[in-house]
């Protein structure tokens, strides 16, 4: 799976800019048109700054898998939004929160088509009631448990890559909730 997660972060990050830059032309379909016009739904809006793991709080993972240390990290502000990266190293994992943070839009836009993208592809999705406005988890096949969730101007990501066989992976997993609630929270300041 190691070197599938690296890959597999760059298209992610990638299709995340594009899905950005559509947006910021004026390019979108009928659900995202309305998304687009109701700018921070939930009235949230969230500026990221400081180093990208300054902005995250894994707390709740930290307590399932034990220490951890930055292995990658950035924050890329730009005049339609931000980008916070924050891989964090655990014994048998890595642990990889990502956000965007829209400027005069909010996050569902990102959020509806990461969640349709998922939808055709098969994957069973759950819904996670109680974090941001919207949240869904599920398990991919090469990367293992993620989340995806939305609030006010920000969209969530977040993977739990099994480095080697053995660790707690159904703990981690039911960290995700409490990992995404609490970095909305650190973000909102």
């Amino acid at each position: 799976m190691n070197s599938h997660g690296g890959r597999i972060g760059l298209v992610t990050s990638l299709t995340v800019m594009t899905l950005l830059g559509a947006t910021a032309c004026g390019g979108s379909d009928d659900s995202t048109t309305e998304s687009k016009q109701t700018p921070g739904a939930t009235g949230v809006t969230y500026q990221p700054s400081g180093k990208g793991c300054d902005n995250v709080d894994t707390t709740a993972m930290d307590a399932v898998l034990g220490a951890s240390q930055i292995r990658d990290e950035g924050l890329i502000s730009s005049t339609v939004g931000s980008q916070v990266n924050c891989a964090k190293s655990y014994d048998k994992f890595t642990v990889t929160v990502r956000t965007q943070s829209v400027k005069g839009a909010d996050g569902k836009i990102i959020y509806d088509g990461f969640r349709g993208v998922q939808e055709k592809s098969g994957v069973e999705l759950t819904e996670v009631p109680g974090v941001g406005t919207a949240a869904f988890t599920y398990v991919d096949e090469i990367t293992g448990p993620q989340l995806e969730a939305w609030d006010g101007n920000m969209y969530l990501s977040i993977s739990v890559n099994e480095l080697d066989e053995g660790g707690d992976v159904d703990g981690a997993a039911k960290a995700l909730p409490a990992v995404a609630t609490a970095t909305f929270a650190k973000i909102r300041g």
